[in-house]
């Protein structure tokens, strides 16, 4: 039996709104950083997807003024960063990944530490930045394993 035409495009649309609504929920269970003045261990984080997706949101201010304001070293850790990440210690960055593989720094984000703003160790790296990098002391981005930097016109 034929179906009438229009009856295809319902059924498309139902089918896109259900995938929506599942892989929309799973963001959810991704690390959320809150703020505060001690160093954010994202491994000990509570993540129950087991997702690398971190999200700093635009009202977190994480400032330490010892060791790193953020800091992963057991998963290739992705960060999208829409806050003030900051570190007054001149021996580390504002955000060390040992393992970690992707920083997104928003327009409204800020890596900002005295001794570097984001070094990404044992793999490579890849920086998209839109927002501000600064570190008083030491570079402001570094790869230990090689990567890429895309500075955004807004960064």
């Amino acid at each position: 039996m034929l179906q009438p035409v229009d009856a295809f495009p319902r059924r498309a649309v139902a089918i896109a709104a259900a995938m929506l609504a599942c892989s929309a929920g799973s963001t959810f269970a991704d690390v959320t950083v809150s703020g505060g003045s001690s160093t954010v261990q994202l491994d000990s984080q509570p993540n129950p997807n087991g997702s690398p997706l971190v999200y700093v949101l635009p009202s977190v201010t994480v400032r330490v003024n010892n060791g790193q304001a953020l800091f992963g070293q057991n998963r290739a850790w992705q960060v999208d960063n829409s806050g003030t990440l900051t570190s007054l210690d001149a021996n580390t960055y504002a955000v060390y990944l040992q393992n970690g593989t992707r920083l997104t720094n928003r327009v409204a984000g800020s890596l900002s530490g005295v001794g570097g703003g984001l070094t990404i160790v044992n793999a490579q790296g890849a920086l998209d930045n839109f927002g501000s990098i600064s570190a008083s002391v030491g570079p402001g981005v570094q790869f230990r394993a090689g990567g890429t930097v895309t500075n955004e016109r807004e960064g």
